[in-house]
């Protein structure tokens, strides 16, 4: 059997998820995509995430990839 995304939630990250950061910052930087999604678990992963987190406009870089489990992550929160 296929494994199969939860269409509401992907439409909703998709049209919502603006990224990582902080809308009080003095500066935004905008890029193409953040990479990964390699599989399918690894993005059901981010999504649920996502979700648990109330769904957010915006994330904090460092605590939503130690989150996801990426375990190269060094970020500095935002």
């Amino acid at each position: 059997m296929p494994q199969l995304f939860n269409d509401e939630l992907l439409e909703a990250f998709i049209n919502n998820f603006y990224g990582y950061g902080n809308f009080k910052g003095k500066y935004w930087f905008v890029g193409l995509e953040q990479g990964g999604g390699n599989s399918f678990q690894e993005i059901q992963t981010r999504l649920e995430v996502w979700d648990n987190d109330q769904r957010p406009m915006l994330e904090d870089a460092a605590e939503y990839h130690r989150t996801i489990g990426n375990t190269f992550a060094n970020y500095a929160a935002t």
